[in-house]
């Protein structure tokens, strides 16, 4: 993907919440700080962490890039 804005939030979150109650998880992998902020404006930051790749997304390590955007505490 090279472009994202608040469209995604939704089907992102119903995956989340299907997920979820099926004891799944959501992971997405992305190396964007724009994704970040994105994902931050609708709330989804401390659901969806980034992963810099599908292995790390799989073994669940989140990326930890310079420049990432904070997850509100």
């Amino acid at each position: 993907m090279t472009f994202a804005d608040t469209r995604v939030l939704e089907p992102l979150a119903a995956a989340w919440k299907d997920c979820r109650a099926r004891q799944g998880w959501v992971r997405v992998v992305h190396s964007s700080t724009v994704i970040d902020f994105v994902l931050l404006t609708g709330g989804l930051l401390d659901r969806l962490r980034a992963h810099a790749s599908a292995q790390d997304a799989w073994n669940g390590r989140t990326a930890a890039a310079p420049g990432r955007v904070p997850s509100p505490v």
